[in-house]
């Protein structure tokens, strides 16, 4: 018995070890930089066309979503100086996630002409919300041996569930102070739309949360 307990704390030990080796050293990638590029074109071009036809009423919108695009490297920017690690592939993740909801979604209207847009969307928030939560909690609390490995998975699980509920209502609150700031009507049906868009994430979330947990079983 005691011998497995060493075992299972070896190996989060080990991996323990491998996260903190890797913390700081987020790095802004090439294909990150072109993506940008390309959505921030894209943006300018709305932009000048919303001017040129004068839709004052898409100005805000598109005025939004050219700042917010430059999120994810201010994020990765902070992770670095508190040497956090950051899953791979957030910076495309996220701009490609803000591309789907502040352009297509927002702008070119796939909220209205897809039913199913909005929903995807928050399922795969609340996906990402864990995937992060996990990298952002695994390398600083290391497993003490008097805790076995399975409420060690547990806890994770249940945090990084959390992290990602959390980070849903921070982008419902978003989407209300950007509606207060700009008239841009990213709140469309209220609360009803507010708490769809929560269920749907703590949905993602919870499915992830439990395939975490699993394949974490199956690796001790």
């Amino acid at each position: 018995m005691k011998s497995t307990k060493k075992q299972e704390l070896e190996f989060y030990s080990k991996g323990m070890l491998r996260k903190k080796r890797r913390l700081g050293v987020n790095k802004t990638g090439i294909f990150s930089i072109f993506v940008f590029l390309i959505f921030e074109g894209i943006f300018l071009i709305s932009l000048w066309d919303i001017i040129q036809v004068q839709q004052w009423h898409s100005l805000g919108l598109i005025a939004l979503a050219i700042v917010t695009l430059v999120l994810p490297f201010i994020f990765t920017w902070l992770a670095n100086r508190l040497k956090i690690q950051l899953p791979p592939g957030f910076q495309l993740f996220t701009l490609i996630y803000l591309f789907c909801t502040q352009y297509l979604g927002e702008i070119k209207g796939f909220y209205q002409s897809l039913w199913w847009w909005d929903l995807l969307l928050h399922g795969a928030f609340g996906v990402f919300g864990v995937i992060l939560g996990t990298y952002l909690l695994k390398p600083h609390f290391e497993r003490k041996e008097e805790v076995s490995a399975r409420k060690y998975t547990v806890l994770i699980a249940i945090f990084a569930y959390a992290f990602s509920l959390a980070s849903s209502t921070l982008w419902e609150i978003f989407e209300f102070v950007g509606d207060l700031i700009f008239p841009v009507k990213m709140v469309k049906g209220g609360l009803e739309d507010s708490l769809t868009d929560l269920i749907l994430g703590a949905i993602g979330a919870a499915l992830t949360s439990l395939i975490y947990y699993f394949k974490s079983r199956r690796s001790i």
